[in-house]
């Protein structure tokens, strides 16, 4: 709970309060609305942002808490009941949740879900991050209840800072000529959109971006790790990686290592950010993927061991840079080399089993 009053005491002071007075449901049915469900660490700035740009919120989450406290701050947000009722109060619905289950169930709940009042020119656009068939699936049963009504796959890169700030990119699942008249709404949370082509291929732009992040925050807590053995510190090593060819968004912008950078979860105990768990749940979609095209992902498969570890020593809520604190600088490093090498292992037979 921590996080999203935190967040939203941050949207309050930086967007200032709702130009709307409270109302309740039988009195907003409007094309203006825009639905929001989901408002955890990533739902709650971007919902936040859209009723800074004037949009009357319809908004629902599992935890009513959260729902009631985006109210407190945006006085003219409404909370719904259940998905359902948000999609029969809003032309366009977005969706910020956890995994592929929570996205199956608040989009195709027989009695609850989004479907159930998917009328022409209904627009879903999901921004969470699951597989690509998935949202291939959602697409075709959406067009099944209703032709006239979208579906579009648009996950985000640029994390909770991307969020809060409006800086975040979405990779859309459509073509140029349907993100066009959307994009508006897209700007209201984010500084870019960009058509992947076909339902389920904003998922594969996530997935593959999702990878190398993966890859590349692990390499750089390697490589910070080792420096600092070697008598080293971080903040000259960073000063020289970010002027070289080892620069990356790990190093420059969302750095692993405590103090070298303000306002990142390194320097604020790994809270407040990206989860090690649903790092970890994003190589597995990406490793599951490889596999069903036959495509080599061994660091994949090594860098979801290395998440894999640090989840188990009771550390999967954290930010996924933690995996500096909880993997690379415990001292027994030589007992965990052997754990990660089974966790490798493990990963894949778990791939091969599926």
């Amino acid at each position: 709970m921590a996080l999203l009053r935190g967040s939203l005491r941050l949207s309050k002071s930086v967007f200032g309060a709702s130009r709307f007075e409270a109302r309740s449901l039988s009195n907003v049915k409007d094309a203006s609305n825009v639905g929001f469900v989901g408002l955890g660490n990533m739902g709650a700035p971007m919902a936040a942002n859209l009723a800074k740009f004037g949009h009357r919120m319809v908004v629902y989450d599992r935890d009513p808490f959260r729902a009631s406290e985006f109210k407190k701050v945006f006085n003219g947000a409404v909370t719904a009941e259940t998905p359902r009722e948000v999609a029969a109060n809003c032309r366009i619905v977005i969706s910020m949740l956890p995994g592929p289950s929570e996205v199956r169930e608040v989009c195709l709940d027989p009695d609850n879900g989004l479907f159930v009042e998917a009328r022409s020119r209904s627009v879903f656009i999901d921004s969470s991050t699951i597989e690509p068939a998935t949202a291939k699936d959602l697409s075709a049963a959406l067009v099944t209840k209703n032709p006239n009504a979208l579906f579009i796959d648009a996950p985000v890169s640029g994390g909770v800072p991307g969020a809060v700030n409006r800086t975040l990119t979405f990779m859309a699942g459509c073509s140029e000529e349907t993100l066009s008249p959307l994009e508006s709404l897209f700007m209201c949370m984010g500084k870019r959109a960009i058509s992947c082509g076909d339902a389920g291929s904003g998922q594969v732009a996530k997935v593959c971006n999702n990878l190398i992040l993966g890859i590349s925050m692990t390499a750089v807590s390697e490589a910070m790790s080792l420096a600092k053995r070697l008598g080293m510190e971080a903040q000259p090593l960073t000063d020289i990686v970010n002027s070289s060819s080892g620069r990356c968004w790990s190093s420059d912008t969302y750095h692993p290592v405590p103090n070298v950078m303000e306002n990142v979860p390194s320097s604020n105990g790994y809270d407040k950010g990206f989860a090690c768990d649903l790092m970890l749940k994003d190589l597995g979609i990406a490793i599951k993927e490889a596999k069903r095209v036959e495509a080599q992902a061994p660091l994949g498969l090594l860098t979801a061991a290395l998440f894999k570890s640090m989840s188990e020593k009771g550390a999967g809520k954290k930010d996924f840079s933690g995996i500096y604190h909880y993997y690379y600088q415990k001292e027994d490093l030589k007992k965990q080399r052997p754990d990660s090498e089974k966790d490798t292992n493990d990963l894949a037979s778990e791939e091969s089993a599926s």
